[in-house]
């Protein structure tokens, strides 16, 4: 009888974490990240941008829309969801410093 992070250990974002690592993506980033409409299209396979990947797979969702530039504002849609993303990603990261 309490709250857990279900909805994120249903599946495990490895094939993002895989496409992170190929573009060494900063993830400081993904807390605020402003895009434009087309490159809500841009999620086919070579492309080095994970962003277009990431949103389609639910993990990013608008926050905010720019009409007069015509630019989306793009965040975590939760902090179930954003914990969970950035947490697995955490033992690659500090694998890299260490």
């Amino acid at each position: 009888m309490e709250f857990r992070s279900y909805w994120f250990a249903t599946g495990t974002p490895t094939f993002l974490i895989e496409l992170l690592k190929k573009s060494d993506y900063d993830l400081r980033r993904l807390e605020s990240i402003e895009i434009d409409e087309s490159q809500f299209t841009s999620y086919r396979a070579g492309n080095s941008d994970p962003i277009p990947v990431i949103y389609q797979s639910g993990y990013l969702t608008i926050k905010d829309y720019d009409e007069r530039f015509r630019i989306y504002k793009l965040g975590f849609p939760n902090d179930e969801v954003k914990y969970g993303f950035l947490n697995s990603l955490i033992p690659y990261y500090t694998s890299l410093s260490g």
